[in-house]
């Protein structure tokens, strides 16, 4: 469809900015061109370095002789970002530089390596585009140049290779531009022709616009010029735009047919490019040293921005260039100012005056009567915007605005309900009498008025807000109701100020919303007394709540110390806001609030009042994307590559962080790249592995952690934007923190065979000793066996033939005793021998020589012996010390039964129950007194080996009845 529109007119609009300057962190106040990169970062070209923005930080890249790896030049004029995500920098100077982001370094894009033939042409880099097969076009002066790159490895000089693209004869300031469907088109702007590539093989262009045969026929203008100062695409919608000296030509891309040309001559003052930006509602957005403007695709209609009232933003005459982002947020770059961020907000919450307002109230034909004070009242005219004094002397303007500021509460045939400062007045109309009722408390010396507000509901109450609690008087039975603050009861109202009060939008006879001085807000139930209290730990922004009004759609909107606050009661969820947002201040004033029957609210504070249609304040639903930003070790900054840096990329590309033992003190920042109000995104993280639940930080954008232990960690963050949509995909980095030398596994590895090394060693040594111990134990056996125990028994025998030869000679008693002490050597020997000896070290063994040793004394003593010992013990082993005193108590014991107990019969009992030994010896033998033999060297001998056995050892004897001994020790 092709159709001509008249000449649009214009208009002016005003517009609120908030500023960004070099006092937050900008290189330079010039800003020439602005970009958002596929990471969501805003990047600003100043004549004085090159900016990259994360919402809270500004981070400048400046050209530096020294470093080969800087920006060319630092003022940057074109900017492009590929499909591959790369950052491709055009300079004023000619220079195009390719920016690394893993090592936030330049690559000078000037020539091939190595081959200065096959260079970039010479010029000012224009603009920047990407065709479908991934080469890059860049328009360098009034020239054309192609770069293929080679796309199998990472870029760098040596892979590009450029081609110089043959243009259309005669083009001088060139204009290029390539569509999403590919198209090529080059603006010869100085002769307004634009030229479309049909054949890239041979390089032929077709005229696709001639704009002087075009105006020729269209045109009434009578001289039109013809230069071409802007292209533009609309890449979701499929339109392609013409921006000329005598209006704008509107295509259908995709079909390159022609479907409006709005005639306006606007855009003849422009240098092109114009620096123009389009928004997602159809909105061309331009600037020029002297203005800003905005263009609507759709109707042709022009509007010139004007300052906001109350704006703080620099002169709008110096916008020098402007940007879309994502989100829709306008930008405008200024001549000197820096940067400007559209503060729509400040556009919907109104803001008029300047002085603290006490009351508001609507009139009868839509005013606003606004009170500054006893004496100083205004009149607001929405309709004009306009805001006047009450006139000071007696007119019946004057009488007729009064007559708001003092409305009875309740309107009755009979008679009216008026509130006063501390009680009730019926004024009965007929009778003209007026009755009076005291409120139910007395006023506080903190306030100067009792009641603070008012409201009536439909079952015929009266509800009072005081500095004392909460009254309500009931008109039927005329009695009075205090609901007051009762300390350790949650269901009582949190707060005796009651300064607001508003009914339930859904339930309006069931639920009364009260405003409580230092309270927060709390929801009554009117049927029980009962309350809900909501304070700053649910959300609220202040726990003063200064006026509360309902919306159409069933939010509650209140008046703070700290801004305003929009509550859903359904899903008993805020949204606040503050001066930055457009309100007066942050602080608002009691009283001051009303509603006006178009559903407007009104709020005033210290420096104003407020109004605004809650349903135009419509929630930033844009995701943000989260980036971590920047890490820091010990509180120091980490750079990327440095020497000894553990980051060999920039950190919101780092996927894994390895760090030694002693950087365990680490931060990291990180940031929702929703710039609409930065300071108002929130944020959780969590460390893995350290962190239990998800941290809500707030609006603190770092975390630190110290001290870490040794190992593998993983840091992850959440954010939203302002307002509280979040970003649920998380963010996140592997972190590794090494051990110390001492903690690593090949330490741990070391040390664990040293160990096992010296316990081995210790357990040969100990073994080899107890070898050669058993060898001396069983060499001192064999030699007293065969030297001593020989001799012994030579002696012995020599004894007792001695004594046979001298049988009646003095000298036989000598050797009677020689042969008695050379016996009992030869068994004491035996027996030392034997316990030396380590085959003897088994209790079989031991058992063994005690069934010896109780035979011999049954052969000899013509005693009956009875034996019952547990085969367990067989296997049980005592050390020779053990064996020793055991055995030598067991032979006392028999050797005494033999030569004292007259006994016929012996009994000895030997068990092994849970690692212990019992043994008991029996006999039916004459007895003994034990206080008599209790001294004897035979049963403190045996008292004391059983002390050595850690056993216990006990005798019973009495005479006649025989002698029973017990033996008792752990094995």
């Amino acid at each position: 469809m092709h159709y001509t529109d008249v000449a649009a007119q214009t208009a002016s609009k005003p517009f609120a900015f908030n500023a960004l300057t070099i006092n937050d962190g900008l290189s330079q106040g010039m800003v020439v061109r602005m970009f958002q990169d596929r990471y969501g970062f805003m990047w600003f070209a100043t004549l004085d370095g090159l900016n990259r923005y994360d919402g809270y930080k500004f981070t400048v890249y400046r050209h530096d002789p020294q470093q080969k790896t800087s920006i060319t030049k630092s003022y940057v004029q074109s900017f492009f970002e590929d499909s591959q995500g790369r950052l491709w920098l055009g300079t004023i100077s000619g220079g195009l530089d390719l920016f690394d982001r893993e090592t936030e370094t330049f690559i000078h894009v000037n020539q091939q390596e190595g081959n200065p033939n096959n260079a970039l042409s010479e010029g000012s880099v224009k603009s920047i585009a990407e065709d479908l097969h991934g080469n890059i076009w860049v328009n360098v002066g009034d020239k054309l140049d192609k770069i293929i790159i080679n796309k199998q490895i990472k870029p760098s000089p040596k892979n590009f290779s450029f081609h110089h693209v043959k243009v259309p004869p005669g083009s001088s300031s060139s204009l290029l531009s390539i569509t999403k469907s590919g198209k090529i088109y080059y603006a010869s702007g100085s002769d307004g022709i634009l030229y479309r590539l049909e054949d890239e093989v041979n390089e032929n262009w077709t005229v696709f616009l001639k704009l002087k045969d075009t105006l020729q026929i269209i045109s009434d203008f009578g001289n039109p010029f013809f230069r071409i100062v802007e292209l533009l695409e609309d890449k979701d919608k499929g339109k392609f735009y013409v921006f000329h000296d005598e209006g704008v030509h509107c295509y259908a891309e995709k079909t390159g047919s022609l479907e409006k040309v709005f005639k306006n001559g606007i855009f003849k003052y422009f240098d092109a490019p114009m620096r123009a930006t389009l928004d997602k509602s159809g909105i061309v957005w331009f600037s020029d040293p002297s203005s800003l403007s905005s263009f609507d695709i759709h109707t042709g209609q022009i509007e010139h921005a004007t300052q906001f009232k109350n704006s703080v933003s620099p002169n709008l005459n110096s916008t020098y260039s402007t940007f879309i982002d994502r989100s829709g947020l306008l930008w405008i770059g200024t001549a000197g100012y820096g940067i400007l961020k559209r503060n729509t907000r400040s556009e919907l919450f109104h803001h008029t005056g300047n002085s603290s307002n006490y009351s508001i109230k609507e009139i009868t034909d839509g005013k606003i009567i606004v009170g500054n004070g006893m004496v100083v009242r205004e009149l607001f005219d929405r309709s004009t915007g306009t805001l006047k004094v009450f006139p000071k002397e007696k007119s019946k303007e004057l009488n007729y605005l009064e007559s708001f500021l003092s409305l009875p509460i309740v309107t009755g045939n009979h008679g009216d309900w008026f509130a006063e400062r501390d009680k009730l007045r019926y004024h009965d109309k007929l009778s003209k009498q007026n009755t009076y009722y005291d409120l139910p408390v007395a006023n506080s010396s903190e306030y100067t008025e009792l009641i603070q507000c008012k409201l009536t509901d439909s079952s015929g109450h009266i509800w009072l807000g005081t500095a004392r609690g909460l009254i309500r008087f009931s008109l039927a039975k005329k009695q009075w109701t205090l609901y007051n603050n009762r300390s350790g009861d949650p269901a009582s109202i949190s707060s005796n100020a009651v300064f607001s009060l508003c009914l339930d939008p859904a339930q309006p006879t069931r639920y009364l919303w009260v405003g409580t001085g230092g309270g927060g807000l709390n929801r009554m139930d009117m049927e029980t007394g009962k309350c809900v209290s909501f304070s700053t730990k649910d959300g609220l922004p202040n726990n003063v709540i200064y006026g509360v009004l309902p919306d159409d759609e069933g939010n509650l909107w209140m008046s703070t110390n700290k801004g305003i606050s929009s509550f859903n009661p359904t899903k008993r969820t805020f949204r606040n806001f503050d001066y930055k947002d457009g309100l007066q201040s942050n602080e608002f004033n009691r009283g001051s609030y009303c509603r006006t029957r178009d559903g407007c609210l009104f709020f005033g504070g210290v420096n104003g009042f407020n109004f605004f249609y809650p349903r135009e304040i419509l929630r930033n639903t844009t995701r943000p994307q989260v980036v971590i930003t920047a890490l820091k070790i010990r509180n120091q900054p980490v750079p990327v590559q440095a020497a000894g840096s553990p980051l060999s990329k920039s950190m919101y590309l780092t996927e894994k962080l390895t760090l030694p033992f002693k950087e365990n003190f680490i931060s990291f920042e990180f940031a929702s790249l929703d710039f609409t109000y930065p300071e108002k995104n929130l944020y959780r993280y969590k460390l893995e592995g350290f962190d239990k639940d998800w941290i809500n930080s707030g609006n603190t954008y770092s975390a630190n952690y110290t001290n870490l232990d040794p190992g593998t960690y993983t840091f992850k963050v959440k954010g939203s934007n302002n307002d509280d949509f979040w970003n649920e995909k998380e963010t996140f980095v592997k972190v590794i923190i090494l051990p110390p030398w001492y903690m690593t596994w090949w330490f741990r590895t070391l040390l664990a065979l040293a160990v096992v090394s010296a316990v081995y060693g210790f357990y040969q040594f100990r073994l080899r000793q107890a070898l050669k111990l058993q060898s001396i134990r069983d060499r001192i056996a064999s030699d007293l066996h065969d030297e001593v125990g020989s001799n012994l028994s030579n002696i012995y025998i020599f004894s007792n033939v001695a004594q046979q030869k001298a049988a009646n000679d003095q000298t036989a008693p000598l050797l009677q005793k020689i042969s008695d002490y050379t016996q009992q050597s030869m068994e004491a020997m035996n027996d030392i021998v034997w316990m030396i000896n380590t085959r003897n070290d088994r209790f079989e063994n031991i058992i063994v020589r005690m069934r010896t040793l109780a035979a011999e004394l049954a052969e000899t003593s013509d005693c009956a012996l009875h034996m019952d010992l547990d085969e367990s013990l067989n296997d049980v082993k005592l050390n020779m010390e053990e064996r020793k005193n055991f055995y030598l108590i067991y032979k006392e014991a028999i050797n005494n039964l033999a030569k004292y107990a007259g006994c016929k019969n012996v009994w000895v009992n030997m068990r092994l129950h849970h690692n212990n030994v019992t043994l008991i010896i029996r006999d039916n033998g004459k007895g003994f007194d034990l206080a008599k033999t209790s001294t004897g060297n035979g049963l403190f001998n045996m008292k004391k080996r059983a002390e050595l056995l850690n056993g216990t050892f006990t005798v019973d004897s009495k005479l006649g009845q025989g002698t029973t001994l017990q033996l008792s020790f752990k094995v």
